[in-house]
């Protein structure tokens, strides 16, 4: 399966399907952690739910709702899971949902909150970090509430397991060791 987080749908409406030209694929489960539902009926993953497999992962509060059924009528599968404290999908009881349906590996396309939690749960045992040959400029701010500073976060790499060329680009492939609060 591959997971992402309705941050990174909404802001690049990604497709999320396996794409090699001449061969034939089988399309990775496609898992979109979403615990209010925010999810566009007309997103391409929505929109794309008959050709593979979509997962919404919501709030048990939001599976028998309006828009969870829209979703289903165009062929999403909407499981709600229970949310942690923080009010984002519980990923200890997650990936215990996803094994009992199959499951066993997950590729997290993330670089922000969800691959945080991930490695913080300890779920995390690979890195993998792709190097274009390209840079784009733009200044990255991640938006923080008023008054409350987060606590800096580390997962500690170490040294790369392997270093391959894809194409153009390098493939940096990391070990995960356990994580800590700096």
């Amino acid at each position: 399966a591959i997971m992402v987080g309705i941050a990174t749908v909404k802001s690049d409406d990604p497709l999320l399907t396996c794409r090699l030209e001449g061969r034939t694929v089988r399309h990775p489960v496609r898992i979109v952690l979403d615990p209010r539902l925010h999810i566009s009926p007309q997103s391409r993953l929505v929109q794309s739910a008959h050709e593979a497999p979509l997962w919404i992962i919501c709030a048990p509060t939001s599976v028998g709702g309006k828009k969870a059924q829209q979703l289903q009528d165009m062929g999403v599968r909407v499981a709600g899971i229970s949310l942690d404290k923080a009010s984002h999908i519980d990923l200890v009881q997650l990936v215990a949902f996803l094994g009992a349906e199959g499951i066993d590996s997950v590729l997290l396309e993330s670089a922000g909150r969800l691959a945080e939690h991930a490695l913080k749960a300890g779920l995390v045992q690979k890195v993998q970090v792709y190097v274009a040959p390209q840079f784009y400029g733009a200044a990255v701010r991640r938006k923080s509430t008023v008054g409350v500073v987060a606590e800096p976060f580390v997962a500690r790499l170490g040294l790369p397991a392997s270093v391959r060329l894809i194409g153009e680009d390098v493939l940096i492939e990391y070990e995960v060791a356990p994580c800590s609060q700096a």
